[in-house]
């Protein structure tokens, strides 16, 4: 499966559980903006979407992100069965 499988993939489950209101989670004034836990940069695109999603189905009060290996490098660990969350990495050449 390529990424554009996988983002679309979230952005239909995105729709399925929250319909339109999944594109304006801000409106609800209730949202803190998905982070990167190392750098604090509000993940933005793509990310911002399916990152808020993620936060709103599961019920998530922390907008932290963090990678496996920032877990561990923290001394944390991640609980069995724990599911990851798609994020693009894109960079202009």
């Amino acid at each position: 499966m390529n990424t554009y499988e996988i983002i679309t993939q979230e952005v239909i489950k995105g729709l399925e559980t929250k319909g339109l209101q999944w594109f304006t989670p801000w409106n609800k004034g209730t949202l803190n903006a998905p982070l990167s836990y190392s750098t604090k940069k509000v993940y933005s695109g793509i990310n911002f979407y399916i990152l808020s999603n993620a936060m709103q189905t599961e019920g998530w009060t922390r907008p932290e992100f963090l990678t496996f290996n920032q877990v561990r490098a923290n001394k944390g660990s991640v609980i069995k069965g724990s599911k990851s969350n798609t994020v693009v990495y894109w960079n202009i050449s």
